[in-house]
């Protein structure tokens, strides 16, 4: 049997691309900051969750994936804020239990 994915439109994969590239903007700016100064400023997951929720629905224009991929806002707004949190909070923990830099989060 075939796993099934959890993004259900190819719309939700671009989102799950554009949470990427958020995450890592935070994320990368954290461990940047890190190794350039030895200063952590580690940020609360849940937090994160809710940034990148908001930046994603307020923002005014074409949101991209680290490829240049896009996604139109009318999209976005099609999916709902609910399921634009479930996409955020899926991705965001997917990333945090499999890649490496803990320390950029507080518990």
């Amino acid at each position: 049997m075939q796993k099934s994915s959890f993004y259900k439109t190819f719309q939700e994969s671009v989102l799950a691309g554009v949470v990427d590239r958020f995450y890592n903007d935070v994320v990368g700016g954290i461990e940047n900051h890190y190794y350039d100064t030895d200063e952590l400023k580690p940020i609360r997951k849940e937090d994160l969750i809710n940034q990148i929720v908001s930046d994603i629905l307020r923002s005014n224009h074409t949101l991209l994936t680290e490829d240049g991929i896009g996604i139109e806002q009318k999209h976005i707004r099609f999916m709902g804020s609910q399921r634009v949190r479930e996409i955020v909070e899926h991705r965001v923990n997917f990333r945090y239990n499999h890649e490496e830099f803990p320390e950029a989060f507080e518990d």
